[in-house]
């Protein structure tokens, strides 16, 4: 994952390092929960950049283009993903790793965030926790 740098006035930086501790959040989810609910007021697309998540017919496509990573799934495959990506990201959730043969993925934590392994090519992305919890989100509003 790659780091920023963002210039807060210290008083800025104190309330959000506060309401980050209040609700056991790091700075970064704090600041997902910003953008998030940015995308719930419309003011944002439901999308994550770098990820395309869409529906044709009764199947999934799901691609992280950069990475190289791309997969079509029937629509249950694609929520048994959407679950094992929740499932990984949450806090105190599953440590252990996956293997969706059905979806020919590979799922386990990394670092801060949960790495998917394409088991056909080996090509593979990682996706912070946060990030993660919105793949699993938009997965599951593709599949409706």
């Amino acid at each position: 994952m790659s780091r920023f740098t963002v210039a807060l006035a210290p008083e800025r930086f104190a309330q959000l390092r506060r309401l980050a501790d209040l609700d056991g959040k790091s700075l970064s989810d704090t600041i997902a929960d910003f953008l998030n609910d940015a995308i719930r007021a419309g003011r944002l697309p439901d999308e994550l950049p770098g990820w395309n998540v869409e529906r044709h017919g009764d199947n999934i496509m799901f691609a992280n283009p950069e990475a190289g990573l791309t997969k079509r799934w029937p629509i249950d495959v694609a929520l048994g993903v959407a679950k094992s990506l929740e499932e990984l990201s949450h806090r105190g959730g599953s440590a252990r790793g996956r293997q969706d043969w059905n979806a020919r993925l590979e799922l386990h934590r990394q670092g801060r965030g949960v790495k998917l392994i394409d088991l056909d090519t080996g090509a593979s992305a990682t996706a912070a926790f946060n990030v993660a919890e919105d793949l699993a989100a938009i997965l599951r509003k593709a599949a409706a």
